[in-house]
């Protein structure tokens, strides 16, 4: 029996390669988020469906069936491959590249048995099994459909002769995952709506996911009071039944083993996001040059995790005597593996607007550090669909604790910005369990 979900995953590498590859949506499209995507979007899509067609080559009984590549085979089991580009999803608030695959026993939207979503804007992993429902992360949708969350599924609609042609085998298999627990999937008209064309404006009330977690998790001072004397063999499954993303900052000081790495990821639940600090060899050292070498053995070893979908933003903190560079950080920019990438700057000389743009260009995030030494002139800018906010020292709390009216005008300010974008946030005031106890404050005040 063809494991899809584990040749699904794989085929996500590939993609993922394939875009490092290739121009950011930034770079390629003309209006960006007006949905006017050029000749380099269909480049990119066909180069990606083309790589999942390869990885799965070798399938027996199969017709695979995609927008750019047409149709391929001609067995029982009908699969369709679509990458879908931000050109369109931009103005839905969805990531900017997504994966979608659905695999049907018959050629109609009723008979699909499984379909699987990747999103690489936000690294979120979306399937659904016929009779066993859908799974965000892994985590069962009690309830909740995708469709409620996400516009791209088994195939996206069109009228467009050309690809109705090539689509004629799957002319019932369209738009949306049905995504249910036992009953027949409710058909949908297929074909009704070109991706360059309007696909309606995204529901005011649409708000992205908020994020709260802590900077590390190994910390000898929390052990009694929040980890309950348990051994630090334990402690990141504790962790994680609070939190449901962690900072790693050792990664930053040294490079880890290849075997902890694993056990992060084996140690945690489904959906739970690492965010990891880059190497101070490639940020304090080099300086954001010569940075080839220092990437690939950094990547090596955090390898588990990138093959994982628990893999979340890569930091880059630099000094604060290191003064704006802009040729410098372009170049760095450049030669970033494919991923989310966030920058924080400690110099007041890089908070200026051509910087943000190069982040844009780059769909890189401008990193929001809270710590005395840079309010006077750290900015609350976003450069990405998702942001990157780092506790460091609370204001008004004694020895660096946040006050609760501290914690409760930031409550407010990511209620504001989450309609606009993620919001992942991390409190690095790990002394006196500060950490935990305001991280914890306000993500019960963002779910009240």
């Amino acid at each position: 029996m063809t494991d899809w979900l584990a040749l699904c995953r794989e085929a996500v590498i590939d993609v993922r390669q394939v875009l490092a590859e290739l121009p950011t949506r930034a770079d390629r499209e003309p209006v960006v988020g007006q949905g006017e995507g050029g000749d380099a979007t269909t480049a990119i899509d066909q180069a990606a469906e083309r790589a999942v067609l390869a990885r799965f080559e070798g399938v027996d009984d199969v017709t695979f069936v995609s927008e750019e590549v047409g149709k391929v085979g001609d067995g029982s089991v009908h699969v369709v491959i679509d990458p879908i580009d931000g050109s369109l999803n931009a103005k839905r608030g969805i990531g900017f590249f997504s994966l979608s695959v659905a695999v049907a026993s018959g050629p109609t939207m009723g008979e699909v048995e499984f379909g699987f979503v990747h999103d690489f804007g936000t690294e979120e992993e979306w399937t659904a099994t016929r009779g066993q429902g859908a799974f965000l992360n892994g985590r069962l949708l009690d309830g909740e459909l995708p469709k409620d969350r996400i516009e791209i599924l088994s195939f996206e609609a069109t009228r467009t002769s050309s690809v109705a042609e090539k689509a004629a085998a799957v002319v019932d298999l369209a738009h949306r995952l049905p995504a249910v627990r036992g009953g027949a999937a409710r058909r949908r008209r297929a074909f009704t709506g070109r991706r360059s064309g309007n696909a309606g404006a995204v529901s005011a009330t649409r708000r992205r996911p908020i994020r709260i977690g802590c900077s590390g998790w190994n910390y000898k001072s929390w052990k009694d009071e929040f980890y309950e004397g348990k051994p630090p063999r334990l402690w990141l499954q504790h962790y994680a039944q609070y939190f449901d993303t962690v900072e790693v900052n050792n990664t930053f000081y040294r490079l880890p083993l290849k075997s902890s790495v694993a056990r992060w990821v084996e140690e945690t639940p489904p959906g739970f996001l690492f965010a990891i600090k880059a190497s101070r060899y490639l940020t304090h050292i080099k300086r954001l040059t010569d940075m080839r070498d220092g990437l690939a053995r950094y990547y090596e070893r955090v390898e588990p995790l990138v093959r994982s979908p628990k893999l979340g933003p890569v930091l880059w903190q630099l000094p604060p005597t290191f003064r704006r560079d802009d040729d410098r950080l372009a170049s760095a920019l450049t030669a970033l593996p494919a991923g989310r990438h966030c920058f924080e700057f400690r110099h007041r000389s890089w908070f200026v607007e051509p910087v943000y743009e190069l982040l844009r260009a780059h769909d890189t995030a401008l990193v929001i550090g809270d710590r005395p030494e840079v309010k006077e002139f750290q900015a609350h800018v976003f450069t990405a669909d998702w942001t990157f906010v780092r506790f460091h020292y609370g204001s008004r709390g004694r020895r660096g604790n946040y006050s609760e009216s501290e914690l409760e005008e930031w409550a407010r300010r990511f209620e504001e910005w989450n309609r606009e974008v993620e919001v992942l946030a991390y409190f690095n005031n790990d002394w006196e369990v500060f950490a935990v106890r305001n991280a914890l404050w306000l993500k019960r005040r963002l779910s009240s």
